[in-house]
């Protein structure tokens, strides 16, 4: 299996929890741009994610995304993957990094657990398989549902796919400017011989959904109570009275 095109793999990373030095957890999300022009170069790279640094930003910390202020953005990346899935140039190939001096911390309640998410459904002109559909399940500590409904209110909805059209469309303005050759972003699939297919709108549901992952780190802990038993009587066989007595 491989991928029709090679693509510029980004990813947004960043932790959890009380503050951003001591993060209980990672997480991480992933975005692919089509790439069937030419390698980009480092210096490519390099200026792409420092465009973008803002963007992200400003979607991380807004209200309608409801990230959470114990969700923290610290990290932004970016490589040049092949049509085989893996880095071109292998080991040569160092994975391009942009760190935030200042990590951002996102908006919202902290009493969901770290595995709350939004799923950002990224739709393309194909309407059913491979490459029809791909997924961000970006962090949503601070969003919460309706206490009779159990989903996200509409303009709770509408709130977070507003502020994941502005950053997408920016992203797709910086890969234009910053990375030539480069598609804008899309759904790579690499079923059969691949499908490269590129985004052309995102769709958010009303049901929060859970990456498990983000809880891997975590470790249990258990607390318990006593239970009293129950005395246990014999009875006779035809349950007459009970034995002993």
């Amino acid at each position: 299996m491989t991928y029709a095109e090679p693509y510029v793999y980004v990813r947004a990373l960043g932790s959890f929890g009380t503050a951003a030095a001591t993060n209980l957890e990672q997480w991480g999300i992933g975005l692919k741009f089509r790439n069937p022009g030419a390698p980009p170069s480092v210096a490519n790279l390099t200026a792409f994610l420092e465009t973008i640094s803002v963007p992200f930003t400003n979607f991380h910390t807004s209200a309608g995304v409801g990230s959470g202020s114990a969700c923290w953005l610290k990290e932004l990346t970016a490589a040049y993957v092949g049509t085989d899935g893996k880095y071109v140039g292998g080991a040569s190939q160092q994975t391009t990094r942009r760190l935030y001096g200042t990590p951002s911390q996102g908006q919202g309640g902290i009493g969901a657990p770290f595995t709350q998410a939004l799923v950002y459904s990224l739709r393309t002109a194909l309407s059913r398989g491979p490459g029809s559909n791909g997924r961000m399940y970006y962090p949503a500590l601070g969003l919460s549902v309706g206490t009779t409904t159990g989903v996200l209110a509409p303009a709770t909805a509408n709130g977070a796919v507003a502020a994941a059209g502005t950053l997408f469309n920016n992203l797709n303005a910086a890969a234009d400017a910053m990375l030539p050759g480069t598609g804008g972003l899309s759904v790579m699939s690499n079923v059969l011989t691949g499908v490269a297919a590129t985004v052309t709108a995102v769709r958010v549901g009303n049901k929060i959904d859970r990456q498990e992952s983000r809880e891997a780190a975590l470790v249990e802990a258990y607390v318990s109570a006593p239970i009293t038993p129950v005395a246990l009587f014999a009875f006779a066989p035809d349950n007459t009275r009970a034995i002993g007595t």
